[in-house]
């Protein structure tokens, strides 16, 4: 195209020649893609960087996802997202991008609560699946160890981390030893007011049976005699060890 400019006051004039030539209009826009996936599951770091190449500016991306924006989104969460690409001479182009994330870690947990009253020999060992090998372990009471021994009854942090960083806190809880104090009780009241004909007899109702039988007048064994009407405290020992304190009542005769 020529266009010649003519200065009629002046006389002057001016041409200038100028060629339109034909724009390549090639839809294949996306060049070198580039996904980043999650480094630990339920993360927020993935990305997407989308290469282009022989656009027509300006360039417009819309993504399926309304949260996502731009050529290059980033902090993006685990699933498929899909972008739709349209640049000033209209060509569109659509293209999806998967973003996954590592499998979950996941410990598992072998756990041994107290063996015996007082016995402080709860354990607890951990087996992870998922994640990335090798694990470390930080536990609360300092411990290093997928296994733990000589816990006392209680609850128990640890934080596991793998080879990525990625972290998994969990609590275990140690169960003190379960007594199960079943106490059969047979009482006998005195006779009479002022007599000490009264009795109060115990029997164990569970697997374990009774050791020792410690009364607070002194007396021991399972079998209290010669009672008069009163209160009487009996400290029971069961053969596995459990031991507790139970008051027994021995009643006044009636009239």
């Amino acid at each position: 195209y020529l266009v010649v400019v003519n200065d009629t006051i002046n006389g002057c004039e001016v041409s200038k020649r100028g060629v339109i030539g034909c724009q390549s209009t090639s839809c294949d826009l996306i060049t070198n893609s580039t996904i980043g996936n999650l480094q630990c599951y339920n993360g927020q770091d993935g990305f997407i960087f989308v290469g282009l190449e022989n656009a027509a500016e300006p360039v417009t991306y819309h993504w399926n996802d309304e949260n996502v924006i731009g050529q290059n989104p980033i902090y993006l969460d685990e699933g498929l997202y899909s972008l739709t690409i349209t640049d000033a001479d209209q060509c569109v182009i659509i293209k999806e991008f998967i973003v996954s994330q590592p499998n979950e870690l996941v410990p598992e947990f072998t756990i041994n609560d107290e063996s015996g009253p007082n016995a402080n020999d709860g354990s607890v060992e951990i087996n992870v699946t998922g994640g990335v090998f090798p694990f470390t372990y930080l536990w609360d009471e300092g411990s290093t160890e997928n296994t733990i021994n000589n816990l006392t009854p209680n609850n128990y942090s640890v934080t596991i981390t793998d080879a990525l960083g990625c972290t998994k806190i969990s609590e275990v809880t140690i169960s003190a030893f379960d007594c199960n104090f079943d106490i059969l009780t047979a009482i006998t009241s005195p006779n009479c007011f002022d007599s000490e004909d009264g009795n109060i007899t115990l029997t164990s109702n569970n697997t374990e049976i009774i050791q020792a039988v410690s009364w607070s007048n002194g007396a021991s064994g399972s079998s209290l005699d010669t009672l008069s009407s009163g209160e009487y405290m009996a400290t029971i020992t069961l053969g596995n060890g459990c031991e507790s304190c139970l008051l027994y009542t021995s009643p006044s005769p009636r009239d």
